[in-house]
């Protein structure tokens, strides 16, 4: 085989152009040109070059292998044994999914106060007293335990909208599970912070401190019903703000002499309309 070249006459300008061949059996052949990274035309069929290309080739060909194998190794895993998808299981549901979790995040859910289109909002409270039936006397306070009340006081959880925001205390319903004929008078002491919780069934009373958190105080004078003594405290009006959270706090003072039953439920039910 032997470089070479012919003369041809160009269709368009009628000029000579001359066409490198090569020579193979007295015959012409065109020479296979490429052009390297400079530009420049390369004839890639030298024995180095091939060589070059057989190499390269042979290479492409190992990573095809590798490829292979791989893919034959993961086609025979078994992704689905019992063993895999219960460690993803737990990975995925963690914690979270347990029943003690889940009856936590019920119960967080149960106090979240119930908002009405206007932007109202109903925060309801049941107060369980304790497992007797000793009498009140006036002034005495009304809790859930005679050792071990609700520290704090009870709550009126996220009655604003954001912390230090106010509100208006529209109206109150307070209900009792007992249907005495002496039906309950009282006050309800609602606070802008968190005050020392009195015992069930002893003097009420607040500290010098305390008292300078209260915003409201609220008398109330239940009704008989045939099944549970209430009452509606209706058009109250009374302007609140919370300070450093979204809550009110409230205790409760007899005003009579008031016989109750055991494990009486006392519900108090406010309702708060945003001011801003």
């Amino acid at each position: 085989m032997a470089d070479s070249q012919i003369n041809t006459t160009d269709t368009v300008t009628g000029a000579t152009a001359p066409i490198a061949t090569q020579l193979i059996g007295g015959k012409h052949y065109p020479s296979r040109t490429s052009v390297d990274s400079t530009g420049a035309l390369v004839d890639p069929a030298t024995a180095a070059k091939q060589d070059a290309q057989s190499a390269i080739l042979t290479a492409i060909a190992g990573y095809t292998d590798g490829i292979e194998a791989l893919l034959a190794t993961i086609s025979g895993k078994d992704f689905a044994t019992q063993t895999t998808l219960a460690a993803l299981l737990a990975k995925v549901i963690a914690a979270p999914a347990t029943e003690a979790t889940a009856a936590a995040i019920l119960a967080a859910l149960a106090v979240v106060p119930v908002r009405g289109n206007d932007g109202i909002v109903t925060c309801s409270v049941d107060i369980t007293r304790p497992a007797d039936i000793i009498q009140y006397a006036i002034g005495d306070a009304l809790s859930d335990s005679t050792s071990a009340p609700t520290a704090g006081g009870f709550t009126f959880a996220n009655a604003v909208r954001a912390a230090g925001k106010s509100c208006i205390l529209t109206d109150i319903i307070i209900a009792s599970s007992s249907s005495a004929a002496t039906a309950l008078q009282g006050e309800i002491y609602i606070f802008d912070t968190a005050v020392t919780a009195v015992n069930d069934n002893t003097a009420f009373g607040v500290t010098d401190a305390e008292i300078k958190t209260l915003v409201a105080k609220v008398p109330f004078i239940m009704a008989v019903g045939a099944n549970n003594n209430h009452v509606h405290l209706q058009n109250l009006g009374i302007g609140l703000t919370t300070v450093g959270n979204r809550d009110f706090r409230f205790l409760v003072k007899v005003l009579n002499t008031y016989t109750p039953i055991s494990g009486e439920v006392l519900t108090v039910r406010a309702k708060f309309a945003p001011v801003d």
